[in-house]
């Protein structure tokens, strides 16, 4: 093998190194992006409605009870939702499911909203 073979051999394994750190740095750099970027915004009903899928069990409990909190504008998403996590797999997640839906159904029937009559006394 001449120098020059040698040193293009060198050369070409020295790039294909630097290439996959490059890759690797890029990966890191986007996953934690993506990750502290999530964290740094309020999370939204429809984050929590998603979070009702989850495969972790906390993530459905959680997100069952503090759907029951959301404005009652959101009822046609929230009802729905509540609704569907009654057949959820897990007891748990069903009977936090059946309480927070009693409790929002009962908070959004006593907020008064245009066009509903109102039923109070």
């Amino acid at each position: 093998m001449t120098p020059r073979e040698n040193r293009n051999r060198r050369f070409f394994q020295a790039s294909l190194l630097g290439l996959v750190a490059l890759v690797a740095f890029s990966a890191v750099a986007f996953w934690s992006w993506r990750y502290f970027s999530k964290l740094s915004r309020p999370q939204t009903t429809s984050d929590f409605i998603r979070s009702l899928h989850s495969e972790r069990l906390d993530d459905r409990k959680y997100a069952v009870r503090t759907l029951s909190a959301a404005g009652a504008v959101e009822a046609d998403v929230v009802i729905p939702a509540l609704l569907g996590s009654l057949g959820d797999r897990s007891p748990e997640v069903r009977a936090d499911a059946a309480r927070s839906l009693g409790a929002y159904v009962g908070f959004t029937l006593s907020t008064p909203s245009p066009g509903r009559a109102s039923f109070a006394p």
